[in-house]
Order: structure tokens, then sequence, then C-alpha cells
């Protein structure tokens, strides 16, 4: 799934939670900021090709050291990544990396099936925790 769809089908599941859900438009910043009643925090988008082997994130140039010094902070970051089955893949701060073994990334990651299944309010209350 691309990352534009990914991103219009989050918008839709949490259009109807109290929340401020928004696009970002800058380079190193990840691509959406979010904030609920008791949390606030980033999310980057990956659509990712190949997941054998090792599993490399294609972070943009000064990215992946932005969400560092973001967790190192104690701000809230989210990477989610998507396949071509419409997958999706949830790490959260610390278990965010720039390259992970098969095993690592099945481990470290909240995984839902489909994105087809997955509810607005389970999402709403992930990003609010």
């Amino acid at each position: 799934m691309k990352e534009k769809d990914t991103y219009l089908k989050l918008r839709c599941l949490l259009l109807p939670f109290p929340m401020q859900f928004q696009r970002v438009e800058y380079q190193r910043v990840p691509d959406l900021y979010f904030k609920t009643e008791h949390k606030e925090g980033w999310i980057e988008l990956k659509d990712l090709k190949k997941l054998t082997g090792t599993i490399r994130i294609p972070f943009r140039p000064g990215q992946f050291a932005w969400i560092q010094k973001q967790v190192r902070l104690n701000g809230t970051v989210y990477l989610f990544c998507t396949d071509e089955n419409d997958s999706l893949w949830i790490f959260k701060n610390g278990c965010i990396r720039r390259n992970y073994t098969q095993i690592e990334f099945n481990s470290f990651g909240y995984s839902v099936l489909n994105m087809n299944f997955m509810t607005g309010k389970d999402l709403y209350n992930l990003l609010n925790k």
C-alpha cells in the first residue's frame, strides 16, 4: 500500500474520534502529527517492498536522526510499515530501527493482519496509550 493510501485510510478511521490528525510536509519530520486527549506524537509511514532477509527501512536523509532525538526527549514516534498485501506493522519509539532481521521485525512490531480489518477504535486506543 502506498504511503498516501495509508494516510487516507488512517484519516478515515480516525475521523470520528476527538483528535487532531494532520499530514506534515517537512524534510526529516515524520509524515503525520497527531494529538489526542492524552498524547501527542508523530507517525512515519513506510511502504516496504521486501520482507525477507534484512529488512531495510527507507528513511529520508536526517529522518532517522530526528526520530531518535524525539525519543531521547521522551516524545512519541510511531513507524507504520505496510506491504503489498496491506499488512501493517507498528513500531514505537525505541523499537524503531533502520534495519531489522525477519525475526526482529516480527518480534518488535505490533502486527495488524490487514489494514482492511483494523478499526478506528483500535487505532485510536493504540495512539492514546
